[in-house]
């Protein structure tokens, strides 16, 4: 159980002290907020106070780029749960897409549920384009509900999240993945309205 003091407003005290000692003031940081329960007990806790570490560091801008090969990664899938769209200390499915992305000289690799749906990607949520509709996977595939995501999904005036299978990727109009970080475009192109929404979503950002 989280304690009531572990809040918002102290969290954002803590991350604007850091970035003024650090001197990373008025630049684009990454910010990583990790919180683990205190020792004591192996499966069943003997305390629920908790630790907490947060780490800031420079970034870079915001940014969307082509990409030429997005790969499908099947071996270790993924499975939906309380906990699944968070990010937690288990990442061995993206560690191994990550090898085999490496391995196999793709740009990014889309993970699969355990049903066989396209999920997400190594470290970005999948979207695609279809005749103006911007489609996702749904949150019941295991997929991280990351900011980029909730962002665009809440901007965009028609989105449709489901349960869709490696061919939904065939005959589309665009297809991106997207995190914090930036947006990289794997086939087809943006239309002018669709990229002035993207410009509009992050504004705050260097895109």
């Amino acid at each position: 159980q989280v304690p009531s003091t572990f809040n918002g407003s102290l969290l954002q005290e803590h991350v604007h002290r850091l970035i003024s000692l650090n001197k990373l003031t008025n630049q684009p940081d990454r910010i990583k907020i990790q919180v683990w329960r205190q020792p004591g007990g192996l499966y069943t806790p003997a305390t629920q106070a908790i630790n907490y570490l947060i780490t800031v560091r420079a970034g870079h801008p915001f940014q969307i780029t082509n990409q030429t090969k997005l790969g499908i990664y099947d071996a270790f899938r993924l499975c939906s749960s309380p906990v699944s769209a968070c990010k937690t200390l288990n990442s061995l499915p993206y560690i191994f897409a990550g090898l085999f992305r490496q391995e196999h000289g793709f740009s990014d690799v889309a993970l699969l549920s355990t049903d066989g749906y396209l999920a997400e990607c190594v470290a970005s949520n999948l979207f695609w384009f279809r005749n103006n509709t911007l489609y996702t996977p749904s949150l019941q595939t295991g997929c991280i509900n990351g900011i980029a995501r909730r962002q665009l999904l809440r901007h965009f005036p028609v989105v449709q999240e489901g349960l869709f299978l490696p061919a939904a990727l065939n005959d589309v109009d665009l297809v991106f993945a997207a995190n914090v970080m930036g947006i990289q475009v794997f086939s087809g192109g943006w239309s002018g309205t669709q990229f002035d929404q993207v410009r509009q979503i992050f504004m705050n950002l260097s895109v």
